[in-house]
């Protein structure tokens, strides 16, 4: 049966007022990994990466009660560096004006901005209370502020997928 009209333009205002994507606007978790490691006798997760501004993803990664943070920024700012005397970063500026700090702490990636950084519980704690205001992403070569995002309250959704 073809739908009249009106089941069409409702249908389209339904799917602008509720995005069908579960990834933007649920606390739905997605994970690329969720396992127990036999080996290291810890659980694995992984999240998909969630898109969050333009050409920025962020991915959760727990291992055991150790958590991190991985932050992608699909432009070249140099390297993402752990060296102390270049050390890259990332700040998130939350709409409630606190600043979270995270320090690179894997291994140097260079080219696109892939970084990846430890995951305290008061940062988890602190990202829960407002949705995010802008990011600052800090290379080697340069750095870059984000003030477009398009998932404000991607941490205060997303964090539990991880505790």
């Amino acid at each position: 049966m073809i739908p009249t009209e009106h089941e069409v333009k409702n249908e389209i205002a339904n799917k602008e007022t509720f995005p069908s994507s579960p990834l933007k606007t649920s606390t739905t978790c997605n994970y690329a990994i969720n396992e127990f490691d036999p080996i290291d006798k810890v659980k694995l997760i992984r999240t998909e990466p969630f898109t969050i501004a333009e050409n920025v993803t962020v991915e959760f990664f727990k291992s055991g009660k150790n958590r991190s943070i991985f932050f992608n920024l699909f432009e070249d700012l140099g390297c993402a560096s752990y060296l102390p005397n270049n050390r890259s970063f990332v700040k998130v500026v939350l709409e409630n004006n606190k600043t979270i700090t995270f320090y690179h702490t894997w291994d140097m990636y260079c080219g696109e901005f892939i970084f990846k950084a430890t995951l305290s519980s008061l940062q988890m704690n602190l990202l829960k209370k407002a949705p995010i205001k802008s990011l600052v992403f800090h290379g080697t070569k340069s750095s870059k502020e984000i003030t477009t995002i398009t998932y404000k309250t991607f941490f205060i959704d997303k964090i539990a997928c991880i505790e």
